[in-house]
């Protein structure tokens, strides 16, 4: 069934909502208790969250659960990432998938969007500044590999808050 603007607008209002304002507010302000949640039952609670979104905006949910998927790892020196991926992004700039790096005290937090572009993807990112403000920023152009991807939202998260650490993906 094809859906009509409205519907379509409602849809990208929802999604953008979620990817860039709800999402990255609770692991901001909860930390933890959020990334231990989305460790273990993440494609779940990402689908039930949209849906409940969707619900609430009036529209149809026309995503399934197999189109969220959510992969952790640790890195080096007590530093952890977790992937979150999210289904095709229809418009700008919606998100391919979030890439989190944290502390192994989910205090340090960079949140990182790999971010569907006019004409170039891009990796943006919400940080907080020392005045505990969130920001976005646009980090430039997506590299051409998934590790490639990583190792950059790595190196921004090291030279916003731990220039010392080099906890490179390979």
């Amino acid at each position: 069934m094809k859906k009509t603007a409205e519907e379509a607008k409602k849809l990208y209002d929802s999604r953008y909502y979620f990817e860039h304002v709800l999402l990255p507010n609770l692991i901001f302000e909860k930390g933890g208790p959020v990334l231990v949640h989305l460790t273990k039952d993440g494609a779940q609670v990402l689908y039930d969250t949209m849906k409940a979104i969707c619900d609430d905006a009036g529209i149809d949910m026309p995503y399934k659960p197999e189109d969220y998927s959510v992969a952790t790892g640790k890195l080096e020196e007590g530093f952890f990432a977790m992937v979150i991926g999210f289904p095709q992004p229809e418009e700008v700039p919606l998100c391919y998938r979030d890439i989190i790096i944290f502390d192994n005290e989910c205090k340090d937090i960079g949140f990182f969007t790999i971010e569907r572009g006019m004409d170039q993807d891009f990796m943006g990112g919400h940080v907080m500044n020392r005045d505990g403000q969130k920001m976005h920023m646009n980090y430039g152009d997506v590299p051409k590999t998934y590790e490639e991807e990583l190792n950059k939202a790595i190196l921004e998260y090291c030279q916003k808050d731990n220039p010392d650490v080099d906890l490179r993906f390979s």
